[in-house]
């Protein structure tokens, strides 16, 4: 079904209320598992909605249809909602919103599928790898959010990612490694190069923790790697910089106060581009925007959709997610890093007499209230004496986020900011939603807490 952004105009402009935000979408998302050199059925999902929101003082109206065929329906039925008449603040264009076809991502999960199966086999062929599973995803999204503020427009992303994991045993010890890509774009980051290299990864490190001594506990200097992502700055620190968290945040009310060491800088930026976390418009329709929350340790900003900036008397800065047309929108994340700082990475490893050196974070929880959290360590090595040495298994990082962000002592210059960098993807939960991201930081030193 086609629409055009005049006709989106004439039908919001005669709506009641003082907020008016019309969402359209249509996604399809596709997968097949490969378990124990096996390949599943594909499974396939596709829907498509519209919601719309109106509000008028305290009074909302928020209603859903599971079809763009319903549109003419849902804009009829809006006038139940009992206000004034609101007025338009943008005049429209003549643009066509006309939704994806799904032919051409059958064609590319067909031939990701094909590039994956030789490595799957290369998987197998060590006997001590007891069970593997490989799973390939595709999805696709296209949506329209106009509000009457917003012009809005159309947006698209495709989601690409390609997951194994392999459980070995050697004698007494059964351990279990992961890895992912993935990406906002197309199969022209999935290399059979880059395939090749994550299989040889997991076989390796897998390999290595199974003859790994215990990790050592207790309060370290810990080193992660750029390699590692910045899912500790995801989640120690970004949660409780969305704005919609800041009756409750660790944060709240700290703007243009030092929260962070003079070295640490974070920035939210969905406009980046080719990342899992990327967007133009957010789903209220704003344009995306690169969002500084921290500079050289002050708090300078929050992120925002319309309701928390317009609580705060500050513009929306393109962070309203929602996981499809069924939900509201919400403040997220999207591509989360700490920017670069001043200190080489080999001079951050020579300054750690004792301590761990991570290059594999796993799943964390975070307390918002409070700022504690606790990680999961997939792979890490010890330092002695300023070198690294042998690979340990079985550690967590715990540690408190603003307690951690004025402990870090020194950040590193290796980040590449972009889809060249080492932007390390995933999926982020929140009030039941869950969205795309990505996160990474360089090279930074902090004295944390190491439990087995």
């Amino acid at each position: 079904m086609i629409f055009t952004q005049k006709q989106l105009h004439d039908q919001l402009s005669r709506l009641p209320g003082d907020r008016k935000e019309l969402y359209m979408e249509k996604q399809i998302g596709m997968w097949v598992r490969i378990v124990n050199g096996r390949s599943e059925p594909v499974t396939f999902m596709e829907w498509a909605g519209i919601s719309l929101l109106l509000t008028h003082g305290k009074h909302r109206y928020f209603q859903t249809r599971e079809s763009l065929e319903s549109f003419d329906e849902l804009m009829n039925e809006a006038w139940h909602f009992e206000a004034d008449v609101g007025k338009m603040s943008w005049t429209p264009k003549d643009e066509r919103y006309d939704f994806f076809d799904v032919k051409e991502l059958l064609t590319t999960l067909s031939e990701l599928h094909a590039r994956v199966l030789p490595q799957v086999d290369f998987l197998r062929s060590h006997d001590w790898i007891t069970s593997t599973m490989v799973g390939v995803s595709l999805g696709e999204q296209s949506y329209v959010s106009v509000t009457n503020t917003q012009p809005g427009g159309m947006d698209r992303q495709s989601q690409v990612r390609l997951f194994a994991m392999a459980t070995g045993k050697k004698g007494e010890i059964t351990q279990e490694y992961y890895e992912a890509i993935s990406a906002n774009h197309s199969l022209e980051d999935f290399t059979e190069e880059k395939i090749v290299e994550l299989f040889q990864t997991i076989v390796e490190r897998l390999g290595a923790l199974l003859e790994a001594p215990s990790a050592p506990c207790g309060e370290m200097d810990i080193v992660i790697a750029t390699e590692a992502g910045g899912v500790i700055i995801h989640e120690a620190v970004g949660h409780g910089l969305e704005g919609d968290l800041q009756s409750s945040s660790v944060y709240s009310g700290k703007i243009g106060q030092m929260v962070a060491s003079p070295k640490v800088c974070i920035i939210d930026d969905p406009h980046l581009s080719g990342l899992r976390g990327s967007y133009k418009l957010d789903h209220e329709g704003v344009p995306s925007e690169r969002a500084v929350l921290i500079e050289h340790g002050k708090l300078v900003n929050y992120m925002h959709q319309h309701g928390t900036a317009e609580f705060l008397d500050l513009p929306p800065n393109g962070h309203a997610r929602r996981e499809s047309y069924a939900h509201e929108t919400i403040v997220r994340m999207s591509n989360t890093y700490m920017d670069n700082g001043p200190d080489a990475p080999e001079d951050i490893i020579a300054s750690v007499k004792d301590g761990l050196y991570v290059t594999a974070l796993g799943g964390g929880q975070v307390n918002t209230t409070s700022g504690d959290f606790v990680f999961k360590v997939n792979f890490a090595h010890r330092i002695k004496d300023g070198k690294i040495a042998e690979v340990v298994r079985g550690a967590n990082l715990s540690g408190n986020g603003p307690k951690m962000l004025k402990e870090i002592s020194m950040v590193g210059n290796d980040l590449k900011v972009g889809k060249n960098g080492i932007f390390v993807g995933g999926t982020c939960g929140k009030d039941g939603q869950s969205m795309p991201v990505t996160d990474a930081n360089p090279t930074i030193k902090v004295r944390l807490k190491v439990t087995a």
